[in-house]
């Protein structure tokens, strides 16, 4: 529970792992999950837009700090889990 007398309203936080992943391995990740059940995953490369972010990575501080909160999975981990979501959603399971 967290204590509302520590925060203020609209207070915003970072969630993520502190850790880099590209886009480009993201994929890579999603795309080899994918192929464990048959299914072929197309995807197209472009290149990089105008003021998009080379490198992004979450500053998890705030959250452990206020909220004493840290990362519970590793990515592979959530992303299997989306996976077998979508796969029960779209029908292939």
């Amino acid at each position: 529970i967290i204590r509302q007398t520590n925060l203020n309203r609209g207070e915003v936080f970072n969630i993520g792992t502190s850790k880099d992943i590209s886009i480009k391995n993201l994929a890579k990740e999603i795309k080899e999950l994918l192929r464990e059940n048959g299914i072929e995953s197309l995807h197209t490369y472009i290149d990089a837009r105008p003021g998009e972010a080379r490198q992004t990575r979450a500053d998890i501080s705030k959250a452990e700090k206020l909220l004493n909160w840290k990362p519970s999975i590793f990515i592979q981990e959530g992303i299997g889990q989306q996976k077998e979501y979508y796969l029960k959603k779209y029908g292939y399971k």
